[in-house]
């Protein structure tokens, strides 16, 4: 055989080795929940039940959101920003989710609009959403642990952890 010939059998076993190896420690370890976790606790039954009526949800995220045991708010993040699609107004978003509203903060001139949405109310996961014009040009979720104050997630979940 000649050298290429081996070099190339070579690179497709270790293509092969690489890609087998991804999938067998990708299906074996358990994704950690984010940090922001130990701050706060999964969402009421009401406030889930609350958002699956209200919220456009594909079959798959119907069964993990409204029918899981442990709900976050950003796991929400999705089905609202399929929900509320960019161009929207303030006015219908408003309609489904006021009673969430945590702040809303407009910039001088009005021409920008800033609201969050906390679904738990411990101001730990916002949703945010952002409009110019009254118009909606993006969804996002803020989690509220380390980003201004370095050492302040260690000191709160210190404070988290049980006696």
């Amino acid at each position: 055989m000649n050298k290429k010939k081996i070099l190339l059998i070579i690179f497709v076993i270790l293509l092969f080795f690489c890609c087998i190896s991804y999938f067998v420690i990708r299906n074996n370890f358990k994704q950690k929940e984010p940090p922001w976790y130990v701050l706060t606790s999964p969402l009421e039954k009401e406030v889930i039940e609350d958002l699956c009526q209200k919220l456009e949800l594909t079959e798959p995220e119907r069964e993990k959101l409204c029918e899981g045991e442990s709900v976050y708010a950003d796991e929400f993040l999705i089905a609202i920003r399929r929900t509320f699609k960019s161009g929207g107004n303030f006015e219908f978003v408003e309609g489904k989710l006021s009673g969430y509203l945590s702040r809303l903060v407009e910039s001088d001139d009005g021409t920008y609009l800033y609201t969050y949405y906390d679904f738990k109310g411990d101001g730990v996961i916002e949703i945010a959403i952002y409009y110019k014009n009254k118009k909606l040009i993006s969804v996002g979720s803020t989690q509220n642990y380390d980003d201004w104050y370095p050492g302040r997630f260690k000191q709160l979940t210190e404070e988290a952890k049980p006696k």
